[in-house]
């Protein structure tokens, strides 16, 4: 990294979070193969991400007409190398069985190809290993401790940063201290390696903190392990969610990339926003934040992209960490799109997640037509672009006997001024209405934001 004419294998491993957070004990919860299908599909993000000559490594290859449209927007389709195995399989795990993904791998290898992975794991550095890959990541044992919300909170407490009230529970013990506050707030309690609404959980009363409790004894008791890997957080009203994301070389050098607001749909993130007056006003003091904590994960080991959710209360005071992400995040994959925008004049961006109720599997030309008002630039160049298609059909399995599914539909909108990006964005829905029959695909409307 930082070599501008070097070529990457992309390895958009979306559920790193399973593979660092195996052996941690976290709320109790039923596993669902429901919610790692579209994270398996979303892996097509990559195709914003990489650049011409690189290739993104896919459990399916990118849909034909995706990747005509792809190129008609100004994006650089990467080569796909498919990896054969189930389709419940993430692609990382099938690469070492599949003779024909290694030969690539290993060609690209010879051409001095960097892997880069969304998040380092062990199965990624198998890869490397196995192709001879230059790894373009940190070592997976430095990942997994520095993507936990644990290590977060006591980094905060040691560089001296604002920390939202709460504590770090390592015991059954821990957790029964910490909701045995007087008199009772509302908390929030969350697995060191959830991630996107996953592993979280908000405790509004009393009873339900005494039956969240009972629940992990008696999980606890069945087992004979003590152990838990939690926080538990005092729920604060705010003003917004912010996401920022800087770079750590590896020789140390910190460079903040960018300030986002956060959307979030029921604690689940939806999409961002840039340049928003909450953004712009703390921008100075993240930069700052920045830069102490890339130091620190530095001195620990890591180097790469590095993703922070922060929160701005209600009061005005910034809380800069919630969580570190160290990996790439969404946001990541979506820059390039961003700033090849900006530099057109379009400093006016909104990127969201549309979730669509479907009874059929939309074909990707189907698609392409319902949307045609929001994709088709309009005069001042207003437009929209799809960042992926697979995670829409994701789950078209469930379709049988009149039942809909939920499909992911990722989208970057575009504009010169906030009053075009708002009609564009009205655009949008309304396509989507006369895709779906669905006045509201999700609870979110326009919000109006500038490109970093």
């Amino acid at each position: 990294m930082g070599d501008p004419g070097a070529e990457f294998v992309l390895l958009c491993n979306f559920e790193a979070e399973r593979a660092w957070g195996t052996g941690a004990v976290g709320l109790p919860a039923i596993p669902s193969m429901t919610a790692a299908r579209p994270a398996l599909a979303m892996e097509e993000l990559g195709v914003c991400l990489a650049a011409q000559g690189d290739e993104l490594l896919l459990g399916r290859p990118l849909d034909a007409s995706f990747r005509a449209y792809l190129r008609s927007a100004g994006i650089a389709a990467p080569a796909g190398i498919t990896v054969e195995g189930p389709g419940i399989v993430e692609t990382a795990d099938r690469v070492p069985s599949d003779a024909r993904a290694l030969a690539r791998l290993r060609a690209a290898a010879e051409r001095g190809a960097y892997l880069l992975p969304m998040g380092s794991t062990e199965q990624t550095r198998q890869i490397a290993t196995l192709t001879g890959l230059r790894y373009a990541a940190a070592e997976p044992a430095v990942a997994a401790r520095v993507n936990s919300k644990i290590y977060a909170r006591r980094l905060v407490e040691e560089v001296g940063l604002q920390a939202v009230p709460g504590v770090c529970c390592e015991s059954v013990e821990d957790l029964a201290m910490a909701l045995a506050i007087e008199p009772f707030e509302p908390l929030i309690v969350k697995d060191a390696y959830g991630v996107s609404g996953r592993g979280l959980m908000r405790l509004d009363s009393p009873a339900r903190a005494r039956r969240l409790l009972e629940m992990v004894r008696r999980r606890a008791q069945r087992t004979g392990d003590d152990r838990l890997h939690v926080v538990v957080e005092r729920f604060l009203p705010k003003m917004c969610d912010l996401f920022y994301q800087f770079t750590v070389a590896r020789d140390g050098t910190v460079a903040l990339d960018t300030v986002l607001e956060t959307l979030l749909d029921d604690g689940v993130p939806q999409g961002n926003t840039a340049r928003s007056p909450w953004a712009d006003k703390h921008r100075a003091e993240i930069e700052e934040c920045a830069v102490r904590i890339g130091r620190q994960v530095h001195r620990d080991g890591y180097h790469g992209v590095v993703g922070v959710d922060a929160l701005c209360g209600a009061d005005g005071t910034l809380y800069p960490v919630l969580e570190i992400n160290a990996r790439l995040n969404l946001p990541t994959y979506q820059l390039p799109v961003m700033q090849d925008r900006h530099a057109s004049g379009l400093t006016y961006a909104l990127s969201r997640q549309y979730t669509l109720r479907l009874r059929h599997a939309p074909s990707f030309e189907h698609l392409h037509t319902s949307l045609s008002p929001a994709l088709t630039p309009d005069p001042d160049g207003a437009h929209a672009v799809l960042s992926c298609f697979a995670p829409l059909n994701a789950l078209a399995e469930q379709a049988r006997d009149g039942r809909t599914f939920p499909g992911r539909l990722y989208t970057a909108m575009f504009a010169p001024d906030p009053d075009s990006l708002a009609r564009l964005e009205l655009r949008m829905r309304h396509s989507l209405y006369a895709l779906t029959g669905e006045r509201h695909p999700n609870k979110l409307g326009a919000t109006p934001c500038m490109t970093p």
